[in-house]
């Protein structure tokens, strides 16, 4: 193993000290390999990123469309719905009338059938 336990030093250090000569030293080709591997990685989330954001950015337009889109239509409903209150009013009103008026037709088909 080589080397001496040096005092002040805990053993297991030590013991790492003496056993790092022997293991395979990582050469300059891997370490590039590597670091162009992670740059790789780091350009390609980027990228994602941007797109993302992109996404994000469109899906925004959309939502304000509908947004817009669901107050034009609360806006109509409640219009019809303010006409149909105003129509059931008219007819409630009228409610007299229609039966007359029904009545007397009844009485001139029973007549016209009747007598002609």
């Amino acid at each position: 193993r080589g080397g001496t336990l040096r005092p002040g030093f805990p053993q297991a250090q030590q013991q790492q000290q003496l056993l790092r000569p022997q293991e395979p030293q990582r050469d300059t080709a891997s370490r590039l390999r590597e670091a162009r591997a992670v740059e790789k990685a780091i350009v390609e989330l980027g990228q994602t990123f941007s797109r993302m954001a992109g996404l994000v950015a469109a899906q925004g337009e959309v939502v304000m469309r509908i947004d817009d889109d669901m107050e034009a239509a609360l806006e109509d409903v409640q219009k019809g719905h303010a006409e149909m209150v105003n129509y059931l009013r008219i007819v409630k009103g009228n409610r007299a009338v229609i039966f007359k008026v029904f009545a007397l037709l009844l009485v001139f088909i029973v007549v016209f059938v009747r007598y002609f």
